[in-house]
């Protein structure tokens, strides 16, 4: 076998990729015969111009969305230890027999595992929820207005703090020879005579082929395109089947609006039903004293601890079932939503003012200027004024609106006018069929993370990832031939 085999191949250095890594880097075997191909830049390159309040370069790969680490280090530094979101890929596996309380404890313990890889690589900042009188207090204030409030252990490093952890963690699977090939973008994945084989483009000129016995796709949320899940698995029968589209907007608000509930926890979620049409809304991705941010076509919050705002915004979402649709349909509306906003807006995402909203009139600069709320991205540089209606359904409108409005019973001030929403924010969902797990249809082709519709999340996508390397590692010693290399 040529020199250009290897064992495992992992596509993408997120968290979850990141995940099988950790795993395998200890299998002196398989430790210096692992290709990690990252379509974006070094972190070091991972350059910003939007980060930095600057006009966006549209560079590609985006900065912030792709490169070493992956999108969820880099923007936020936040890592949730939420144990729902893993709860549908547990289930799957035949460790856990389908119970409650065995998965639980499988997943709790796999996120001690992430908290203590974090730690042990720099980071320090770790909030853990005791359940005391002010949270109680305000889990029952929501219920009596239908708000189910959740709170869970977070580990807040920001952005930058992320950075030093990130290159910490590069370092230590590097040096157990792990190779890691940076502006790889992968282009074609094929298999014959039991391995892979894939072609991938290195720097946007030089073209290269590997071949692998194992293949992980860790391509994280923003590969969730229509277009390229069909161009990739083309030559494979994989079983796709969307999940949800999340359609909803960034509201910007003064810090003290939220002071109550941050002090409490650090990232609060709310989940209500919207009353006119029982729509499952949800806010996500709170960035206290944070900013708003462009990602590609859409927009995002996020934190830099060396550089805080006197804005805090978080995400209100809407989220409609898809069962009905196939694929290309679920994923491709989602897509033509978004089109619309950024047509209005010029090719840059639509600010409006909460009372422009109501009313049912577009927010203008001069209007955006007279509130006493300074928005976080620029005005014509990075946003245009404009009318989020016009863009959205109806309907996700109503929801939008009604969800503002039963949050303002339990947070006062959310409901306020002046208050800043940005649009779009999109979060389309498909899921793979997944056998024991974390296996395909295809022997020894593995997909985790955000990519695999079954996380959301840094340390959840971690978890997939730390299966995945386990599974491989039992594949090999229950008798799997590798390749001579």
């Amino acid at each position: 076998m040529n020199k250009e085999h290897y064992y495992v191949v992992i596509v993408g250095s997120g968290p979850a990729g990141l995940g099988v890594a950790e795993i395998l880097k200890n299998d002196t075997l398989l430790s210096s015969h692992i290709l990690i191909l990252e379509k974006g830049n070094p972190l070091d390159q991972r350059i910003c111009a939007v980060k930095e309040g600057k006009k966006c370069r549209s560079c590609k790969p985006c900065n912030i969305i792709c490169g070493i680490g992956g999108a969820g280090p880099y923007t936020d530094g936040k890592i949730c230890f939420y144990q729902q979101d893993l709860n549908e890929l547990f289930s799957h596996s035949r460790e856990t027999n389908n119970n409650d309380k065995e998965i639980s404890q499988k997943i709790d313990s796999y996120l001690k595992r992430v908290q203590e890889i974090w730690s042990t690589h720099g980071a320090k900042d770790f909030k853990e929820i005791k359940m005391d009188e002010r949270i109680e207090a305000l889990k029952a204030k929501a219920l009596k207005h239908g708000i189910n409030y959740i709170c869970y252990p977070v580990l807040h490093i920001g952005s930058d703090g992320a950075r030093e952890v990130i290159n910490n963690y590069i370092q230590d699977i590097t040096s157990a020879g792990i190779k890691i090939e940076t502006n790889s973008n992968v282009i074609a994945v094929e298999k014959s005579e039991d391995m892979f084989k894939i072609t991938y483009k290195r720097n946007n000129i030089e073209m290269k082929k590997v071949t692998a016995d194992f293949l992980i796709l860790a391509l994280g949320r923003s590969m969730q395109k229509p277009t390229y899940l069909r161009e990739l698995f083309k030559n494979f029968n994989l079983t796709f089947k969307p999940k949800n589209l999340e359609i909803g907007c960034r509201i910007e608000v003064p810090y003290q609006i939220m002071n109550e509930v941050t002090e409490i926890t650090f990232d609060p979620k709310f989940i209500m039903i919207a009353p006119t049409y029982q729509d499952y809304v949800r806010t996500f991705c709170t960035c206290h004293r944070g900013k708003v941010v462009v990602e590609e076509t859409c927009v995002n919050g996020h934190i830099d601890r060396s550089k805080l705002t006197q804005n805090t915004n978080f995400a209100i979402l809407v989220r409609w079932p898809l069962d009905n649709l196939i694929l290309e349909d679920a994923m491709d509306y989602g897509t033509t939503i978004a089109k619309l906003a950024l047509s209005q807006g010029k090719g840059k995402p639509i600010i409006q003012r909460l009372g422009d909203l109501k009313r049912g009139v577009p927010s203008t600069p001069d209007s955006i200027k007279k509130s006493y709320i300074k928005p976080t991205l620029r005005l014509g540089w990075q946003v245009t004024p404009g009318d989020i209606a016009s863009c959205y359904p109806r309907r996700i409108i109503v929801d939008i609106l009604e969800g503002i409005e039963i949050l303002d019973k339990v947070i006062k001030g959310i409901n306020n006018d002046q208050n800043l929403l940005y649009a779009p924010e999109i979060k389309p969902t498909c899921s793979i069929y997944l056998q024991n797990g974390v296996k395909t249809e295809i022997p020894n082709l593995y997909i985790c993370g955000d990519f695999s519709g079954y996380t959301r999340g840094i340390a959840q996508a971690m978890v997939m990832g730390m299966v995945v390397g386990e599974d491989i590692i039992n594949e090999v010693r229950q008798g799997f031939q590798l390749r001579f290399i």
